[in-house]
């Protein structure tokens, strides 16, 4: 008895997906990684360039606060620049100490959340740069697109009164008492408006009462209707049933012929 030998089926090694995105190699770490791993298009990924700050981060001297530090800060803030790249150059703070500064000085604080605000209108910029370098085929659209809604969203959460897309919820109460008296505010627009004139409403019309009968008030018009004899109705022709043939004169001849 022979045995048969049961060729062995060929194997298929499954290919790594391809990624949507287009990718690029790190220049630092030379990993190939999507384009959205490289902040503004640089050839360093985020993941290098994050270590690099923390070793800076390392190696700084602490810095002394002064007014015009904090304004250049609040600056660099309002161009659109994150604190991570703030801290990370040698002369600024570091984000330990920038989160101190911020706590101990309400007007730097101030300042930093004004500048939040300002740095919208930075990537609503941003957002056109995408737009027109995908329009010039720069720029894949499935990478447009996702840049595009980054920059657009941020906008929004950073200024929701002018690039917002949703109606911004705005609290009107202050420890459960309305900002805004909207009775007060309501009678006060009533009597701001002027009193109205003589001729400017008609005058009004009186209703006038219908006429009573010629000669007599209202008790001879009762009596009057009360005057009218009443007609007394036979039982016996109340009873009998009227002759179909009364108005019709075929049924006339038909009665003379049957007689």
């Amino acid at each position: 008895m022979t045995g048969v030998s049961a060729t062995p089926e060929p194997t298929t090694t499954a290919s790594p997906p391809t990624p949507a995105l287009g990718t690029k190699a790190c220049s630092k770490c030379g990993q190939v990684k999507p384009l959205i791993a490289f902040p503004a298009r640089r050839k360093v990924c985020a993941e290098c360039e994050q270590a690099a700050r923390a070793r800076t981060q390392e190696r700084k001297e602490t810095v002394a606060w002064s007014p015009e530090l904090g304004e250049r800060i609040s600056d660099m803030m309002g161009a659109g620049m994150t604190v991570a790249e703030i801290t990370g150059q040698p002369a600024m703070p570091t984000p330990r100490q920038f989160k101190t500064w911020r706590r101990a000085n309400p007007d730097f604080d101030a300042a930093c959340l004004a500048a939040e605000t300002e740095s919208a209108s930075f990537h609503v910029d941003k957002a056109k740069e995408v737009l027109r370098k995908v329009e010039a085929g720069d720029f894949p659209a499935a990478d447009g697109r996702i840049l595009f809604d980054g920059h657009v969203k941020l906008a929004g959460t950073l200024n929701p009164r002018r690039y917002g897309t949703a109606a911004a919820t705005i609290d009107v109460t202050s420890a459960g008492r309305p900002l805004i008296d909207f009775g007060a505010a309501i009678r006060a627009l009533i009597d701001a408006l002027p009193p109205p004139s003589a001729g400017a409403l008609p005058a009004p019309t009186e209703l006038l009462s219908p006429p009573a009968a010629a000669g007599g008030g209202a008790d001879e018009v009762a009596g009057a209707s009360s005057a009218v004899p009443a007609t007394s109705v036979d039982p016996g022709e109340a009873a009998a049933e009227p002759d179909p043939y009364a108005d019709d004169e075929d049924g006339y001849e038909l009665t003379a012929e049957a007689a």
